[in-house]
């Protein structure tokens, strides 16, 4: 059921939320090589501009394998980073690196070899997520998933009892936490010419945006207020944004200065998704050429 383009559409989402209006993201296009007798297929690629220096190239190989990522898969990818003149790789891994790939990585400049599993991108929609359910015939949900995945849209899918019909949860991340209604009439649209390439029709069932938490970094914490818990939680993934959160409390007339919140073990996570400082601090660090 065409997991693998799953996988990549919600790496090129996860990448879209955490660079937002600094880069665009696109998936599965072919960039041209350096000399230019040939194009190569890319999963993910982001042109990015930050912290104020020259728009930097990133191109991002997914990998929805059962096994560990060798060495000769990061040898592969060093070669393509190369022969597309991209600044920076990142060879993204449903089930993480061996050693030897790891270390191959590490020597090289501008190469990363980082981890995010399929679970993580099932729960994963932050502040900014398009999301529309639709209902469709089950003889139909195979081919709809694979064409609307091939579209660039996470889709999963679950039966509705009463009916017998199949609820197809479409899910999509623009790069904005809040994306406008044009934006979101035009993946509407692309929805509806998807669906009509094969002839299959749908009854709208629900959308939406998602407006707050939405990532595996989430946990709701308990408020404390003088160092005792008071009944409230909020939802943060960093301490500036549980700081946010406990200064929107004001407005229920708790004093700012005597609020704090119970950090449970292993909170906050090191890095979205324990990727450690991907990919904004890792950038600092330099481009490949």
């Amino acid at each position: 059921m065409s997991e693998y383009r799953e996988y990549e559409n919600g790496v090129a989402d996860v990448l879209s939320f955490i660079f937002g209006e600094h880069a665009k993201v696109e998936r599965n296009v072919m960039l041209p090589t350096r000399s230019g007798s040939r194009r190569r297929q890319i999963d993910v690629f982001a042109h990015i501009s930050l912290f104020g220096v020259m728009p930097l190239k990133m191109i991002v190989d997914c990998k929805h394998h059962k096994s560990k990522t060798d060495v000769k898969v990061v040898d592969n990818f060093i070669g393509l980073v190369d022969d597309v003149g991209a600044d920076v790789g990142i060879l993204m891994t449903s089930s993480g690196g061996g050693a030897g790939a790891l270390g191959r990585a590490a020597d090289s400049r501008g190469i990363e070899v980082a981890t995010l599993t399929i679970d993580e991108l099932r729960s994963w929609s932050p502040m900014g997520t398009m999301d529309w359910e639709i209902r469709i015939d089950p003889s139909h949900v195979e081919n709809a998933t694979k064409k609307l995945r091939h579209a660039g849209f996470r889709v999963s899918a679950k039966e509705e009892r009463d009916t017998r019909k199949i609820i197809l949860h479409l899910l999509r991340h623009d790069g904005t936490p809040n994306p406008s209604g044009e934006v979101q009439a035009d993946y509407r649209a692309k929805i509806d010419k998807t669906l009509a390439k094969i002839n299959v029709t749908y009854e709208s069932v629900s959308n939406g945006i998602t407006i707050g938490g939405g990532t595996p970094a989430h946990r709701p914490l308990e408020v404390t207020m003088g160092g005792l818990p008071i009944g409230l939680k909020v939802i943060a993934a960093t301490e500036a944004e549980a700081a946010s959160q406990l200064d929107s409390l004001t407005s229920m007339g708790l004093p700012r200065e005597a609020l704090d919140v119970i950090r449970p073990e292993g909170w906050p996570l090191p890095g979205l998704f324990g990727l450690p400082g991907l990919p904004l601090e890792w950038l600092k660090g330099g481009a490949a050429h």
